[in-house]
């Protein structure tokens, strides 16, 4: 078999006959690849063979595909797709050997279809399990497709990470020809491993430098050096595994012990201390050790007679190495440790990294002097580095922790807010596709199966629904039951409805929801149990009610299981309940205009066999205006008396038929017109002063040969014909009212399920914050009491006696009694005011959520401006992309409206939501800097003009442009992405201000320089009460 080209991925595969991508990029190449794959793709390779050349196929496809054209790009996806249907058996089977093949693939995938953090999500998961599975050309392979990836993306610093390990992979496996080739084509990826390839490593004097930049140092007595012979006595390779070690531990506490034990093995000393700061920048001891065990405390610096704490002080003010031999030092620092055990070796150095104090080691032998000569210093100087270094990445490391527990909080949070918005969205959707099925005109029965099942897909639990109509002999009929069996829909088709006839009968006869939780044992269902022969033990029914409150059928939701109804359940029934009743009622509408069109197809086919045996009133006229002929009923439509019949004079009929005329000169002037014009015909309507229509048709009589003979008059009474056109027109304006009615109910359902989600969820947390809120603030005034007692009573102590006793004397100067006495009513008065400050943030939060009734309300609008503003706070804060969003109110006195308070709450947060969506698209394309000069802002002014409260809320966004602007409020229109808007806020928020509230919304924008809405609401009370500025 000939050998087929090979890829630019590797320059060598598993010893196969499988055909080999090139290694070469040029587009050629891969194209000549792809040919010769599939013509051995099924020449007989074993399973190993087809897999990889399945691999390899998929990827050069991909490689390609930014040099083809749409359509081709289309046929080389659809073949990847294919491919990875079998890779994904395969790594079902095989995950070890395969996943990450299919995830390399899938990343790629992902890569040319531009979704680039599910790219960046699978190139990490294949080179793990390639890693992980010891493939480690194939970990090469997706570093390196990863490090194109990011390259192209511009990300060239996170491109050298990925291709630096490509190329440390292809070294490990041997392929020096694809290590060439990278060295060519990346060497800026790789400028560092070129680099240190070129220069050579000095440890020394590296080490020497390195050392003698970090700290500087105070030694009383001169130690040895051994700077000169350091080779001689540096393990290097022991102190790298030390540093290694250091920085490898991500664990305080892990941490602390590793370090305490290696510094102690490479120092010479025989106990030592960790002196670091705490979260709130108290020094602490957090580490003792020997060289046989570590104590791990949390012990203040202050007071503490175990350490030299003068000489720690020392060095943490001065950041100055200290080594002291035999105890002389020239230093004010010897203290009462120092003078009692006098250690013969004591070491002291600051942890510094990047100029900043990490913390302090001390170091002690308490036998032998001039333990830390110069080389140990420089080995702990660089140990300490290192140390400082992982110490800040533990804090660093335990934040994101804390930071991650918080996230995984919210998350929760958010997932379970997450489902609830989804089942809304669910149902709104549900909702949508029911009502395109009712305005399709489909048969009723099909409407109520389709809306049947909608229930028992939405329903958490198996559930069975059906419909039933009730007839007008009050039996009820099957309507729809799609999951029922057919036997039972037979058996209960045709019961008829009273007090105790099972949940359907009786709801009907009740006119009232029936809920029967288990149908074994209820009484309702005592004539009924053939039910449970059927499997169901539950069922729960409602009538569904016309406008004037008849019965028109009934909603039943049957279970498998004995048990009662879930909220969930309650609002599904509730939105069938709506939709079934929309559907019926339509149904009826439709039947009467159906019947309505009927009748008229009738009259029309009355009329005109009338006019075929000469029903309509002929009138001929001849040329020279004499009448030739008329029918009797000509004579009957215009009335003509008996006396203008026997002259049979034209112009007196044509006289009286004008005065029965609405407008006697238009129809004057009309047949003079048509006399005029011979070769004229004419088709109108005559209306008459006793309210009939008359339709009349006037056309010339010629002869054979042209010559104009006179003319003919046709009449009809088009009365009756009228009256149904007009009956069906406001048949269908009803209809159409009826359609924009659902829509308008449609939008209200949506918006105030997501509203009321919110308020719920806000009004919660304001209730958690209270509860331990009332708590604190209830108790920091006995506190404050507490307080003032215990130091009048330690005033009084230190007033009668001035000399406590040694040890009264020695505890009172461990701490600061007048600073005490001096900052503790201070720390009980900032706790006062932060806890009035979360009172006023939970008031805030309540006044948004506070729910409507069916009343309005006297409401502070300002109240409702300031704490929608508080739930938007989150997205007015600075972030990485801008700065803070400015927010400036201007605000009047304010009468305190009558108004529905939870709506205009829901005003303000479309608004100011939009105006927020407005300044984030328009900083796209500007750095921070540049916003920052020209600073986003929304400004806020509430103002009293003739009894009507006007509040203004502008933003200086981009702006709209005229064609935008028209159609703001229209329902469903948004200029914003895909999943990103609804196209309801502004909607609703029109619908509430001018329908609820009968006030006025206006919108005033020009692009380039920002949008202002003006809401204008009627105070709708007596009195004076106004809220002030």
């Amino acid at each position: 078999m000939p050998i087929p080209p090979r890829c630019p991925f590797h320059q060598d595969a598993h010893s196969t006959k499988m055909p080999i991508p090139p290694r070469c990029p040029q587009t050629q190449n891969y194209f000549d690849y792809i040919f010769m794959s599939e013509k051995y793709l099924y020449a007989g390779l074993e399973q190993l063979n087809f897999r990889q050349n399945n691999f390899y196929n998929s990827l050069v496809r991909l490689a390609v595909c930014h040099t083809i054209s749409e359509e081709e790009q289309a046929v080389f996806l659809e073949k990847v797709m294919e491919n990875q249907k079998q890779m994904k058996v395969w790594a079902e089977r095989d995950p070890m050997n395969v996943l990450h093949q299919y995830q390399l693939v899938e990343a790629e995938r992902y890569r040319v279809m531009d979704c680039k953090l599910e790219a960046i999500d699978l190139y990490d998961r294949a080179i793990a399990l390639a890693q992980e599975n010891s493939y480690i050309q194939e970990e090469a392979l997706a570093n390196e497709l990863a490090a194109k990836f990011y390259l192209n993306w511009g990300k060239e610093k996170a491109a050298a990470g990925y291709m630096q390990e490509a190329y440390y992979c292809y070294a490990k496996w041997g392929d020096k020809a694809k290590i060439a080739d990278l060295e060519h084509r990346y060497p800026n990826l790789l400028r560092s491993i070129l680099q240190s390839d070129t220069q050579p490593f000095n440890v020394l004097e590296t080490l020497a430098n390195f050392c003698d930049g970090n700290n500087s140092s105070h030694t009383s007595i001169q130690t040895n050096s051994s700077c000169t012979n350091i080779s001689k006595t540096l393990d290097f390779a022991a102190l790298l595994k030390a540093s290694q070690s250091i920085s490898s531990t991500i664990d305080f506490h892990d941490l602390l012990r590793q370090l305490t034990q290696i510094i102690l093995q490479n120092s010479g000393g025989d106990r030592c201390a960790l002196v670091l700061p705490n979260s709130d920048g108290v020094w602490q001891i957090v580490a003792t050790a020997t060289s046989t065990v570590t104590e791990l405390c949390a012990d203040s610096l202050d007071a503490n007679t175990n350490l030299p704490i003068h000489l720690i002080q020392y060095v943490k003010n001065t950041q100055e190495m200290v080594v002291i031999n035999d105890s002389k030092t020239d230093l004010p620092i010897v203290d009462e440790y120092l003078s009692q055990k006098q250690p013969k070796s004591v070491l002291c150095l600051p942890l510094i990294n990047q100029v900043k104090l990490i913390g302090i080691l001390y170091l002690e032998n308490q036998f032998t002097s001039q333990v830390f000569t110069s080389d140990r210093l420089l080995i702990l100087n660089f140990l300490c580095t290192q140390a400082a270094i992982s110490i800040q990445n533990s804090h660093l490391y335990q934040e994101v922790r804390n930071s991650a527990e918080e996230l995984k909080h919210s998350l929760q949070n958010a997932q379970q807010q997450s489902q609830e918005l989804a089942e809304i969205i669910a149902l709104s959707n549900g909702q949508k596709r029911i009502l395109e099925l009712i305005t399709q005109e489909l048969p009723l029965n099909t409407v109520l199966e389709e809306t049947a099942l909608y229930i028992e897909e939405q329903s958490h639990h198996p559930a069975y629904c059906s419909f039933l109509s009730l007839d007008a002999e009050g039996r009820l009929r099957n309507a729809a039951a799609p999951s029922l069996p057919t036997a039972y829909n037979t058996l209960i088709d045709g019961i008829k409805i009273g007090p105790n006839v099972g949940s359907c009968g009786t709801a009907a006869y009740c006119k009232a929801t029936v809920m029967v939780e288990d149908i074994a044992n209820d009484p309702l269902w005592a004539n009924f149990r053939v039910a449970l022969d059927f499997g169901l033990r539950a069922c729960t029914s409602t009538p569904i009610l016309g406008p004037e409150g008849q019965v028109l059928a009934t909603l039943a939701m049957y279970q498998a299981k004995p048990g009662s109804l879930t909220p969930h359940d309650r609002k599904l029934i509730e939105v069938a309940t709506y939709l079934a009743r929309i559907a019926i009622e339509r149904d009826r509408i439709q039947n009467e205009v159906k019947q309505a069109e009927i009748d008229l197809r009738q009259n029309k086919a009355f009329l005109e066999a009338q006019r075929e045996s000469s029903l309509d009133g002929i009138l001929v006229v001849s040329h020279n205006y004499e009448i030739n002929y008329y029918n009797q009923r000509f004579l009957d439509i215009w009335k003509i008396p008996p006396e203008l019949q026997n002259v049979r004079d034209y112009r007196s009929m044509l006289a009286y038929s004008m005065n029965q005329t609405v407008d006697p000169d238009a129809f004057l002037k009309r047949v003079l017109y048509l006399y005029e014009h011979i070769n004229e015909s004419s088709h109108c309507e005559l209306h008459l002063k006793d309210n009939r229509v008359l339709e009349r048709t006037s056309s010339p009589v010629n002869s054979s040969d042209g010559a104009y003979w006179g003319r003919i008059w046709y009449f009809r009474d088009i009365t009756d014909r009228k009256r149904s056109e007009t009956a069906i027109k406001q048949k269908s304006q009803a209809l159409e009212q009826a359609l924009q009615e659902l829509q308008q109910a449609q939008l209200q359902i949506v918006q105030s399920e997501k509203m009321s989600a919110l308020g719920n969820l806000v009004a919660g947390v304001a209730h958690e914050i209270n509860n331990p809120l009332g708590c604190i603030l209830g108790n920091i005034n006995a506190v404050e009491d507490y307080s003032k007692d215990l130091l009048g009573a330690i005033a009084l102590y230190e007033k009668k006696f001035p000399q406590p006793g040694k040890e009264v004397q020695k505890e009172l100067e461990g701490f600061d009694l007048e600073y005490l006495q001096e900052d503790l009513p201070k720390l009980v008065s900032s706790m006062q005011d932060a806890g009035n400050r979360i009172k006023s943030i939970s008031k805030s939060l309540s006044t948004f959520s506070r729910a409507d009734n069916n009343q309005k309300q006297e409401f502070n609008l300002h109240q409702g401006i300031e704490s929608t503003m508080l739930i938007l706070r989150h997205r007015l804060k600075a972030n990485k992309h801008r700065p803070a969003i400015e927010v400036v109110t201007d605000y009047g006195n304010l009468p305190a409206i009558n108004c529905f308070p939870g709506q205009l709450n829901q005003v303000f947060m479309n608004i100011l939501a939009n105006a927020i969506d407005a300044l984030d698209e328009s900083n796209q394309g500007r750095d921070f800097a540049e916003i920052k000069t020209n600073p986003n802002r929304i400004t806020i002014k509430t103002q009293l003009v003739d009894e009507q409260v006007k509040i203004s809320i502008a933003d200086n966004g981009k702006g709209m442009s005229e064609e935008v602007k028209a159609k703001i409020f229209e329902h469903l229109f948004t200029t914003k992405e895909i999943g990103k808007g609804t196209g309801l806020g502004l909607a609703i928020a029109r619908q509430i201000v001018v329908e609820k509230h009968g006030g006025i919304i206006q919108v005033n924008s020009k692009l380039g320089e920002g949008t202002e809405f003006i809401i204008t609401l009627p105070v709708g009370r007596d009195g004076d009460s106004t809220i002030n500025n």
